[in-house]
C-alpha cells in the first residue's frame, strides 16, 4: 500500500442522507462542522444504501424529522442490512420521541445539529 492510500484512508468518511435535500439538507452543515472529513451526501435512500455497501464509511448520518418519518425507516433498513455500520441520527430538534425511536431501530446516538441564535457556526461534533 502506497503513502497515498494511507493518507487517503486517514480521513474520516461520513455518509449523510436527509429527506429535505438541497439547501435545506444537513449535508452542508455537516461538511462545515467536520472539516477535514470526507463528507458525501447521498442523493436518496437507495443511493445511501448502495454507497454504504461499497465505501465502508466510518459513520452514516441520517437526518430524522419525526418519529414516524422516512429517516427512521431508513435507519431501520440500513441497520438490518449492515448491522456493523455506525449510524448517527441527526436533527434540528431534540424531540425525545424521535431520539428514542431512532435508537430503538438501530442508531447509536442522536446529534442535535442546531445553531444557537446569533452564532456563525456550531462547535464541531
Amino acid at each position: 500500500m502506497g503513502d497515498g492510500a494511507i493518507l487517503e484512508r486517514s480521513r474520516t468518511r461520513v455518509l449523510v442522507w436527509d429527506e429535505a435535500g438541497g439547501a435545506k439538507s444537513v449535508g452542508p452543515l455537516v461538511s462545515a462542522w467536520m472539516t477535514g472529513a470526507d463528507v458525501v451526501v447521498a442523493d436518496d435512500a437507495r443511493d445511501l444504501l448502495a454507497r454504504v455497501l461499497v465505501s465502508s464509511p466510518d459513520v452514516v448520518m441520517v437526518a430524522v424529522h419525526a418519529a414516524d418519518g422516512p429517516g427512521i425507516a431508513l435507519i431501520e433498513r440500513l441497520h438490518r442490512a449492515e448491522p456493523g455500520v455506525p449510524i448517527l441520527a441527526v436533527g434540528a430538534k431534540g424531540d425525545p420521541a424521535t431520539m428514542i425511536r431512532a435508537m430503538q431501530v438501530g442508531a447509536r446516538g442522536f446529534a442535535i445539529l442546531d445553531r444557537p441564535a446569533g452564532a456563525s457556526a456550531a462547535p464541531p461534533i
